[in-house]
């Protein structure tokens, strides 16, 4: 696979089939290729590949694939309602067995190649998925406040 857009595309299809996300009712709501950057900094030479699934229980999962020299996907969950978000990688903050395996949202760590980093993504993404606290949240019967880790940025 050599292309950004294959890629994507490869992406976007094992996502769309992802059986826990199909059965709490998710569909692709929208999707986009875009430019990360900032209004301060403005926008600079990394695309990314942004997927929003929506269920009709007033959640919207969004998963960005950037392409910028290592491949890594950002996933946030919405709760529309309250219009409250946030990341997968601040959730797993509040799991101390989560919090030094951030790596799966990383794909240079799988030299094999990139079908078989997708579908260890999603492995693993399931496992997270299977926690009790982030499926009610999936599922849209329960949502908690997620803070946004600032790390080095404060």
């Amino acid at each position: 696979m050599s292309t950004n857009k294959q890629k994507a595309a490869f992406f976007k299809e094992k996502l769309l089939q992802n059986e826990i996300l199909v059965k709490s009712g998710y569909t692709l709501a929208a999707e986009a290729w875009k430019l990360f950057g900032t209004e301060l900094h403005g926008p600079n030479e990394d695309p990314y590949y942004q997927m929003n699934l929506s269920n009709q229980s007033n959640r919207e999962l969004s998963m960005s694939v950037h392409f910028n020299g290592k491949i890594f996907i950002y996933c946030s969950l919405k709760n529309t309602v309250e219009e409250d978000l946030f990341g997968l990688t601040d959730w797993m903050m509040y799991h101390p067995e989560l919090r030094d395996q951030k790596q799966v949202f990383y794909f240079d760590n799988y030299p094999e190649g990139f079908e078989v980093a997708v579908r260890i993504f999603f492995e693993n993404l399931n496992r997270l998925f299977e926690y009790p606290d982030l499926k009610l949240m999936l599922e849209g019967k329960d949502w908690k406040e997620i803070h946004f880790d600032w790390g080095d940025l404060k």
